[in-house]
């Protein structure tokens, strides 16, 4: 059976080497029927696989076997004469061909497609194998559920499942920072009012010692409109000022430790969001998926000679 690998709680991909999956990798043409393809008789025999030939086109070449290194080779200069001596000798195979090709091309789109009705199964591991069986069945392809390419092709969902995991993951929790971010936003609403509040205060007690020393001087009392406004005693403008100097004072560190939260919890949602909107990465582990489904069909085409010889 086919082995689930879960990850941590933005998942951990293990299955395959790194350049595999990510760096510079190839594109995969999903113009699979053809003399690109790796083809079986129905003894399980390789037939051949289109041989390296600068002359062409790389779209054509599918060598996405083994290490890359060993190409299957045919038996006389033609490469594509492979392809064309099985569509002669198994009118119809062709068009099976393009037929499995799609649901193979569909199944790996599911993964990157939004949810829907129509891909709900690609987040429940445990309906892979059934959804994949039956879809391959309907186009015609006789596989068994337990067929080992296709139980490997049923491993490589892994890869793009935990990236949409990761991804998931991400976005719910960079949707936490965004209501932790208004909340911080509010805090610093409440601390401007409390701060604007307290220097108004300030003001207003000041603007009272302004008037009483005009009023004491205005009235020859010099000594009167002097304290009011630098005695040291509580009351006085110069008591005030000094007053002042604290209010500010303790809330520049109210605002001091609000824009270190600020700038925290804005970077953990820039990242959040980044990883939410992964999209190349969610491709490139879908390429693994594409580089499997090769195996698939090459199944499929196998089991459509065994059938058409019977």
């Amino acid at each position: 059976m086919f082995k689930f690998v879960l990850g941590s709680t933005l998942g951990i991909i293990t299955l395959t080497q790194a350049s595999q999956i990510g760096g510079d990798q190839a594109a995969i043409s999903s113009r699979r029927c053809g003399a690109g393809l790796k083809i079986f008789d129905d003894t399980g025999t390789a037939r051949g696989v289109r041989i390296a030939d600068t002359s062409v086109d790389d779209s054509q070449q599918h060598d996405f076997y083994g290490n890359g290194d060993v190409k299957y080779q045919v038996n006389d200069d033609d490469p594509t004469s492979v392809w064309s001596q099985l569509v002669d000798e198994f009118p119809g195979i062709d068009s099976a061909c393009e037929k499995f090709n799609r649901v193979l091309d569909g199944i790996a789109d599911d993964f990157e497609a939004p949810p829907s009705t129509s891909n709900q199964y690609v987040s429940s591991p445990h309906s892979w194998q059934r959804a994949v069986t039956i879809k391959l069945h309907d186009s015609g392809c006789a596989i068994s559920k337990n067929d080992d390419n296709l139980e490997q092709f049923l491993e490589s969902f892994n890869y793009p499942h935990l990236q949409k995991i990761r991804m998931n993951k991400a976005a719910r929790a960079a949707d936490e920072y965004v209501l932790k971010i208004q909340g911080l936003q509010d805090e610093w609403k409440q601390a401007r009012e409390n701060f604007v509040g307290e220097m108004k205060a300030h003001g207003a007690v000041m603007k009272d010692k302004l008037k009483l020393s005009a009023k004491e001087a205005g009235l020859h009392k010099f000594k009167e409109a002097t304290e009011a406004l630098l005695s040291q005693q509580e009351g006085s403008a110069r008591v005030e000022v000094s007053k002042v100097r604290g209010t500010i004072s303790k809330n520049g560190e109210v605002f001091e430790e609000l824009a270190h939260k600020f700038k925290r919890d804005g970077l953990r949602w820039s990242k959040l969001n980044q990883i939410s909107k992964e999209q190349e990465r969610l491709s490139h582990m879908t390429g693994v998926v594409r580089l499997n489904a090769f195996d698939v069909l090459s199944t499929c085409l196998t089991n459509f000679q065994k059938e058409f010889t019977d």
